[in-house]
């Protein structure tokens, strides 16, 4: 029961006193909610309440202002505001003891879950006679066996934590070093003394010291980390590992360096972050140096972007090889200079040839010796403005232009007007992949074909009839107009692959079909892959009623030829193989189960079945797992040797990690014969993995 405001007895309370004191005495709150008619659980609550306040005025605060947090759920105004802050402090210290204790139980299956053990020849031979004989090694191992952080470990709390491989290895290493290395830490996380951030802090800046020396970090800062902010626990672990080994942060720079990496990512607001992770820290700063530097001299000319923006349009155009050329500077209103003189168009003085970026700064020319180099961030107009030669982007300052049509009314070096405030474009997807300038080396058309771009796009999103998102390789879900906007730059690439995935109507596959295959270009495109979906009803109504294929034809009239036709081509092709799939599941239903009438002879899965599963599957079939069925065996959920077949009933896409898994004791994974997976882990827990649903 809630206490209204017309039920409280405001002269119970002194306003002097309110006014001296900031929280309630247990006398108090006995005045407050004495007399409130609370009956049952509520009177309960009231008394554990005043309870509470009674032990911490007597100093007894041990776990009780958490329990009495739990208990008051929505009743916490009446609670004063040291009470609220005592609450919020129990609490923190109950989630610590929790993580302690979980960590502990981690352990405790990681000693249960040694590391698989790889046999020499005839020790499983030997190991089986032993069994039979009655020495059973399936016994759980006693707890005085080491913790150890096994992939088979890592696989089964991902499951039951519903993590990422990934996150679910760090849970295991954690846990197994918290046990070998930093036993203080994990006692102080147990007790509630410290929390995990602290305990990462620790743990991650030890990686590179022995087992010896990660126990004397220990033995220094664990007990104290709690109370030390997570700044000066950093600063503190820092310290430390230097004075103790002091090689170890050398050896942490380079094994990080050996990792380094060009990262993808998704961000909240359908935009994306490209990062280059792990970089020798020169040449990182070397690269930010001259991307400022091109970036000033593009907001000298007038581009109405703040600089990180700026920044960001020159790293993507440089990668590209689309940097748009730059104007010359805007001169200040009394200059009578000329902007189009190259004497005087660089910020700082110089001009195309000068002694701007490509000059003396950090990172020196650029490639070739000419473009756009590193330069000294005060004194640089980009000695090309792009990338070096004759490349996409070659104009410098005293060009003129940003690019050829110049947009918004920005005029040539020869005069003319332009608006100052005009932003700088952002730099266009290249027709190829090879956008290669004088002084550098072309890549092998070989080499390009891999590492291309695949987009799935719906049928309904590329014609225009629906706002559903494409979905792009490395980076997730995309809005529907930058998906349109790939998907017509494939259309144009004779070297990109057109299939067409047709689904239920609840988005299951059902069938797989090729649009258009690609053909051999000696400079194709970045796009790889572009794969429709689009559902059997859909393509039957479109392809067998006059008036809704003339209502598409109308529709797609609006699109450009080349993606118009490809989709007009996807209608015909879904309605056939969605009949071939109709008929398949007639015939299956008559055999009372899989008729196999797509079985193939031998263990080798043909490569149309092979992108049938892919399709089918999307992704490895475990279900934690995220990797592409592209990157996945085709495997045999009941062995080829044991029975199985080579027909989709008993293929699956699994990835190598999850393969191996599925072959280790205790592990069995099943399937229905229409894709669903299950599961079943050593625990005897089960985990379904339904078919992947696609958007329509």
């Amino acid at each position: 029961m809630m206490l209204e405001e017309d039920e409280w007895n405001p002269d119970l309370l002194d306003e002097d006193d309110l006014a001296e004191q900031d929280e309630l005495t247990p006398e108090d709150a006995a005045a407050l909610f004495g007399d409130s008619g609370a009956e049952g659980e509520d009177a309960d609550l009231l008394r554990h309440i005043t309870l509470t306040l009674e032990q911490r005025a007597a100093g007894v605060t041990e776990g009780e202002l958490a329990l009495a947090a739990l208990m008051t759920e929505g009743d916490l105004w009446r609670i004063d505001d040291a009470g609220v802050v005592g609450i919020a402090v129990k609490c923190r210290e109950v989630a610590s003891r929790a993580q302690g204790r979980m960590y502990r139980a981690l352990q405790e299956l990681e000693r249960r879950r040694p590391a698989r053990k790889r046999y020499r020849r005839g020790e499983d031979v030997r190991e089986r006679r032993d069994q039979a004989e009655g020495i059973d090694y399936d016994d759980p191992p006693a707890p005085r066996l080491p913790v150890t952080a096994s992939a088979e470990a890592a696989s089964e709390i991902a499951l039951a934590f519903t993590a990422t491989e990934y996150g679910a290895e760090k849970l295991a290493e954690l846990s197994a070093d918290l046990w070998a290395r930093l036993p203080r830490l994990h006692l102080e996380l147990e007790a509630g003394r410290t929390d995990l951030d602290r305990v990462n802090l620790i743990w991650k800046g030890t990686q590179d010291l022995s087992n010896e020396d990660a126990g004397k970090v220990d033995a220094l800062l664990s007990a104290k980390s709690g109370t030390m902010t997570t700044g000066e626990l950093r600063d503190a672990v820092r310290r430390a590992v230097i004075r103790i080994d002091p090689e170890a942060a050398e050896k942490r720079r380079k094994r990080a360096e050996k990792n380094s990496r060009v990262s993808l990512y998704a961000n909240e607001n359908h935009t994306a972050t490209l990062a280059l992770e792990d970089i020798p820290a020169a040449v990182g700063a070397a690269a930010k140096a001259r991307v400022n530097a091109i970036a000033r001299a593009a907001k000298s000319a007038g581009a109405d972007d703040d600089i990180g923006a700026l920044e960001a349009k020159t790293a993507v155009g440089l990668l590209l090889g689309t940097l748009p050329l730059i104007p010359p500077p805007i001169p200040p209103d009394d200059s009578p200079g000329d902007p189009g003189d190259p004497s005087d168009s660089g910020p700082g003085g110089s001009g195309p040839g000068g002694s701007g970026p490509g000059g003396s700064g950090p990172g020196g020319s650029g490639p070739g010796g000419s473009g756009p180099g590193g330069g000294d961030q005060g004194e640089s107009g980009p000695a090309g403005g792009g990338p070096a030669g004759g490349g996409p982007g070659d104009g410098g300052p005293g060009d003129g232009r940003w690019d050829e049509p110049a947009p918004g009314g920005w005029a040539g070096s020869s005069g003319g007007s332009r608006d100052p405030a005009e932003p700088m474009p952002w730099p266009k997807i290249p027709s190829t992949s090879n956008a290669s300038a004088s002084g550098r080396v072309p890549i092998p058309a070989g080499l390009l074909k891999q590492g291309r771009i695949k987009l799935l796009i719906p049928w309904r999103t590329l014609a225009e009839m629906t706002s559903a998102p494409g979905e792009l390789s490395w980076f997730g879900p995309v809005t529907p107009g930058q998906a349109r906007d790939l998907a017509r730059a494939a259309a144009a690439d004779a070297g990109a692959r057109w299939s067409l995935i047709v689904t239920d109507d609840d988005g299951h596959a059902i069938a797989f079909a090729v649009l258009r295959h690609p053909r051999e270009t000696e400079t194709p495109g970045l796009m790889g892959e572009i794969t429709l979906t689009i559902t059997a009803s859909l393509a039957a109504s479109l392809n067998h009623s006059d008036e809704m294929r003339d209502r598409a034809r109308q529709l797609l009239t609006g699109l450009d030829p080349a993606t118009a036709r490809l989709l007009e081509e996807a209608i015909g092709a879904a309605d056939k193989a969605a009949v071939e799939a109709e008929l398949r599941a007639i015939l299956d239903e008559t055999a009372g189960g899989c008729a196999h009438t797509q079985q193939a002879d031998g263990y080798k899965v043909p490569e149309t079945m092979r992108r049938w599963l892919m399709a089918r599957d999307r992704t490895c079939r475990n279900p934690i797992c995220r990797h592409r069925a592209t990157q996945c065996d085709m495997d045999h959920t009941l062995a080829f040797g044991k029975g199985g077949r080579t027909c989709p009933c008993d293929l699956g896409a699994v990835c190598r990690r999850h393969h191996r898994l599925k072959q280790a004791d205790g592990w069995h994974l099943e399937q229905d014969g229409k894709g669903t997976f299950t599961w079943t882990t050593p625990a005897g827990l089960a985990y379904r993995q339904e078919p992947h649903q696609y958007l329509v």
